[in-house]
C-alpha cells in the first residue's frame, strides 16, 4: 500500500521555504510588472487574491492597492503570509 499527498499537503510542507527561491519572487514581481501595464490601480481600493499561497504578489502590490485579502487551501502556506504581515 502507497500514500499519495494530496496537493495541499506537499504545499503545506514546502510553505515555510517558499519565499527562499529566488526565480518564485522574481515570477510574482514579473506578473505584477505586467498587472500594472495592463490595469489602472489608482481606482483599485481591494482586491483578493485567490491561491495567494505565501503572498508574494500581494506583498509586491501593498503599496498600490491599499486592501487585499489572501487565501489559499494550503493552512501553511496562509500561516507563513499571516506571520510575513505581523513582522
Amino acid at each position: 500500500m502507497y500514500h499519495r499527498l494530496s496537493p495541499m499537503s506537499e504545499f503545506d510542507e514546502k510553505a515555510a521555504t517558499w519565499d527562499d527561491d529566488p526565480s518564485r519572487v522574481k515570477r510574482a514581481e514579473d506578473i505584477v510588472v505586467r498587472l500594472k501595464s495592463t490595469i489602472d490601480l489608482s481606482q483599485v481600493k481591494s482586491a483578493m487574491e485567490y491561491g495567494s499561497g505565501t503572498g508574494l504578489m500581494s506583498f509586491v502590490l501593498k503599496e498600490d492597492i491599499r486592501e487585499i485579502i489572501l487565501m489559499d487551501d494550503s493552512v501553511k502556506m496562509t500561516k507563513v503570509a499571516r506571520q510575513k504581515i505581523t513582522d
